[in-house]
Order: structure tokens, then sequence, then C-alpha cells
């Protein structure tokens, strides 16, 4: 390394403070834009802290210990803010909504050691503005779930690890390092894959005294790992099982059938997070000379960990590039070293182009209406929560906002699993029902949700629809059992949109058409 490699990286204040206020203007634009958005499965968390605060613990039903969320940190936070006063959605958007902040912020010390110097101040300006302007922080700041603070976690991690390639190991860098990978695990167990590509780039570094900086590479995994273990023991002993509840519900359809599904997601989710794609054929670009420089390889490892992973598990369901938001910051600072050392005209060119690209997809975006399930899910939990009888049981598939609005008077089934231990460890799952290849869609199981004898079953979409269109499998598989011929009665009525979900409403109706089975059968 050159001695200006070395040393701190100088400060160019003025570009960079520009940079922030585009940034955090694009931001809030796409915060507007996406006011009325929040998904159904934001509603899991809530239902987790609501029951940690009115009941001490984390159970999905209370006194039924199950661990249906994947964002231990973040659900935490949630119980944290709504006992200050907070609502349960604007306590998570308000989590969301500082991480965002922390995102951009952090991407000034990030973009720094990346592209150290005052010549590289525009670069370093275009990047931070890159970043921001992503719509899809936007879109999950307010959707309610964690991608936001998991990416401004990982990137203090990634920006301690920089800090170490370059000043050695000093307590500061470690400390970020350590703290940012440890929290980012505790919020998504996943995050694990990395937090260990990050550690692998570390391990062939050379610190400033020349020695190999193999115990930084280890201790920046370490430290996080050992984090992951005690969540891991505390886990086992609350609920019975070393990983989360929804790693079983998840598993079982076959990567070959998974992945047919994920050509159409990365096409439609380029404009979510452009700076994803192009950064990452940018880093396959600079593969040949950029692997020697720690400053391209940490993050360039970052984003390609992230891709793989979501490569392996065939993409998302969910809108806004959910699963991607991971990579926006490794993939801003991957290209940024890549184009760093090459001449002006063209690293300000490409840049550039990066980030118009960015802030067009940012500003073309359309307004996001409220998830079509959590809207649905929303207006039907008030509804049961008032004229069904408390103490009654209930199978469906939406897990998030209808029992979430229907609160504790009523406990619930999980029909797909995701908070329901005999239907997640399903081994024997047929592929049988239409909405089976979409993730975290495959399982059920009719005679097990039968047995439980439920008062009412909400089948099909979270509206309700007959078994007969079999959507999922255990629609599917109840359609088959006599004794669900002759137990339940299908059931329809209208209920009108209530006046506060109006400028929220994903569809143009004012009444939506309710369809449940009751039980008939003693």
């Amino acid at each position: 390394m050159t001695a200006a490699v070395q040393g701190r990286v100088r400060a160019t204040p003025g570009a960079e403070a520009a940079a922030v206020l585009v940034a955090l203007a694009f931001f809030g634009f796409g915060l507007w834009q996406n006011r009325f958005f929040f998904h159904d499965d934001a509603y899991i968390s809530l239902r987790y802290a609501v029951n940690l605060l009115h009941h001490g613990a984390l159970d999905w039903n209370p006194g039924e210990p199950v661990e249906g969320y994947t964002n231990f940190l973040h659900v935490l936070l949630a119980a944290g803010a709504m006992a200050l006063g907070l609502g349960p959605e604007a306590a998570l958007r308000a989590i969301n909504a500082l991480s965002g902040l922390a995102l951009i912020a952090l991407m000034v010390p990030a973009a720094r050691q990346v592209a150290p110097g005052p010549e590289r101040a525009v670069e370093r300006a275009l990047a931070i503005v890159t970043v921001g302007a992503t719509p899809g922080i936007a879109t999950w700041v307010m959707g309610g779930l964690e991608p936001v603070m998991l990416a401004a976690l990982l990137l203090a991690g990634i920006l301690g690890a920089l800090r170490i390639a370059r000043e050695g190991m000093r307590p500061g860098a470690l400390a970020l390092a350590a703290g940012g990978f440890s929290a980012a695990v505790l919020t998504r167990m996943d995050a694990a894959v990395v937090i260990a590509a990050v550690g692998a780039a570390l391990l062939p570094v050379r610190g400033p005294d020349g020695r190999w900086m193999l115990a930084a590479g280890a201790l920046v995994v370490a430290i996080p790992a050992a984090v992951s273990l005690a969540h891991m023991a505390w886990r086992y002993q609350t609920y019975g099982m070393l990983m989360p509840l929804t790693f079983a519900a998840k598993t079982g359809l076959p990567w070959a059938e998974r992945a047919t599904l994920l050509p159409a997601y990365l096409r439609t989710m380029v404009a979510a997070a452009p700076v994803v794609y192009l950064g990452a054929l940018g880093a396959v670009l600079g593969l040949g000379r950029g692997l020697r420089d720690p400053a391209f390889r940490i993050p360039a490892f970052a984003l390609a960990a992230q891709l793989a992973y979501v490569v392996w598990s065939g993409g998302d369901h969910m809108p806004g590039g959910r699963v991607l938001l991971v990579a926006v910051a490794p993939a801003a600072l991957a290209l940024l070293a890549v184009l760093a050392p090459r001449p002006l005209l063209m690293r300000r060119g490409m840049l550039l182009f990066v980030t118009l690209v960015t802030m067009g997809a940012a500003l073309t975006a359309p307004e996001r209406r409220m998830d079509t399930a959590a809207f649905m899910g929303t207006v039907i939990g008030r509804h049961i929560a008032g004229a069904w009888p408390e103490g009654s049981l209930v199978a469906l598939h939406t897990a998030g906002s209808t029992p979430f609005f229907a609160n504790d008077r009523l406990r619930f089934i999980d029909m797909l699993g995701l908070n329901d231990r005999a239907i997640a460890e399903r081994r024997d799952v047929p592929k049988r029902a239409l909405l089976q290849i979409l993730p975290g869609h495959f399982k059920g199981d009719g005679a097990y949700v039968l047995a439980r004898r439920p008062d009412y079953i909400i089948a099909g979409v979270s509206e309700g629809s007959p078994v007969e269109a079999g959507l999922f499998l255990s629609d599917v598989e109840l359609a088959e059992q006599p004794d669900f011929a002759r137990c339940y009665a299908l059931h329809r009525e209208g209920l009108p949109v209530p006046a506060d979900l109006l400028p929220a409403a994903p569809i143009a109706d004012r009444e939506i058409i309710f369809q449940y089975y009751q039980r008939i059968c003693p």
C-alpha cells in the first residue's frame, strides 16, 4: 500500500455535505411516495412486540411459544418504541427512518475509505446520492420491515472493516465492525452470510506494519458469531429450536423450482435498486485489478455474498427489492473503488450515469398504496375482533394484519406454518396448490388444521376464498376431507371499507366481500 492509502483519509466536507442534502431530499420524496405503504408481514412483528408488552413474552398467540419472526432486534426496538408511546406502525417507521438516515450518514466515511483524497470528492458525493435516492430504501422505511435497519448495521460493520484494513487493529475500528455486525446478526440471522464474506475479505490484508491481519478477520467474524450463538441458546431455551421457525417453514421447495421465479424477480426489481445491478457489473469488470485492494474486496465480497443468498433463496415475493437492499451500499462502494483509479472523465461519467439512473427511478416510481393483504386483513381483523366470540380459534393464511387487529380476543392457526411448528416441520409436502411456488407459501397441512377443530377458517387469500380455488396446500387438502364438508359452512358478507383506510386503499371498491367457513359440528 502507498502512504496515502495507509494514512488517515482527509475529509472534503463541501461536496459531501451537498451530497447528503440531495440524498435526504430524494429520501424524503420517496417517503412521501410510499406514505400509504405498509406490508402485511410487518404486522407479524407487531403482534409479537405487542404481546411482549402486554404479556411479557415474544409469542404469536399468548401463552404458545413460537418464533415466527426473523427480526429479533427489530421487534425488541418496536416494543420499546411503543412503550414510549408511539403507535405500532409509527414505531416501526420511526426505527426504519432513523436507520435510513444512518445509512446515508455512514456512506460519507465509508466512501472516504474507498476513494480518499480531495480529487475524488465528486465521485464520493455521487455514491452518497445514489444510496440515498435508491427507491427501495424509502419503500421499506414505510413498509415496516427491517431491511433498511439491517443495511445500515451491515454498512457500519463494513466501514469498521475498511478502517481495519487501512489503519490496523485499532480499538475503535474493531468495535465498529464487531458492534455493527453483532447487531446485524441479531436483526436477521442470515446477515451471517455478508459478515462471513467481509471476514474472508480481511484475511489476506497486510496492516500498516506489513503483518498479515488474520486476527482481525477472525475477530470480525468471531464476535458476531458468539453473539449469534448466545441468541441461539436463548432461542432453544425459549422455543425449543436452534433456528427461527420460519427457516423450517420456508424450506422444502427444491432450489430448481425456487429458481424458476428468480429471472422475473430480478427483472422486476431493477427499478427498486438499480445500483445493485450496475455495481455488480462494475465489480465483475474490475475483478482483475480490484481484488488486490481491500477497499474494493471488502464491499465486493459483501455484495457477492448477498446476491448469492438471493439466488439461493429464489428471490422474494415482496415489492421494493427488499432482499436486495442489503447490497445497495456495498454495490455503490465497490463501484466507487473500481472507478477511483480510472481517468477523471471516465470515473465521473460512469458514476454520474449510475446516479442519474437511480434518481430517474426514484422520480418515476409510482405512488405505492397499502399492501393488499395488509389492507384486506386490517378490515377483516377489525371486523372479527367484535363479531366473533372471544376465544374463538381461527385458521388462516394471512398471519399479519388479521391476527394483529383481532388482538388477543381470538387465537389463530397460521396455515402456512410461519407461526405454527407442526406445519413448519412437515416433511412430506406435496406440490399441489397454485401459490406454493411463492417463497414462504409452500407448506400447509389440511388434516392437521381440521384436527385442531378451528371455529372459523379463512381459506385462500386475506379476504377469504372457497377451498375449491386450491390456492394453498391446506385449502387443497381441506377440500378433500369429508369431515370438512360435513362440519364447515361457507359464509359471505360485505364489509364496508373504514373511512380511515380509504386514502391508502389499493382497490377502488368501497366494500370487500369476506368469505369464511364456520364450524357447524359440535
